[in-house]
């Protein structure tokens, strides 16, 4: 799991959460959970 995020005096700001996963036959997958708009 890939989390990026900020807090300055207040509550947590997620810019982006990632969950990689691997298969069996060793493939990986990336699921984009959070992805912050302003970074695309």
């Amino acid at each position: 799991m890939d989390i990026s995020a900020d807090r300055v005096e207040g509550p947590w700001v997620f810019k982006k959460i990632d969950v990689r996963i691997k298969n069996s036959d060793n493939s990986k997958q990336t699921i984009e959970i959070i992805r912050d708009s302003e970074k695309q």
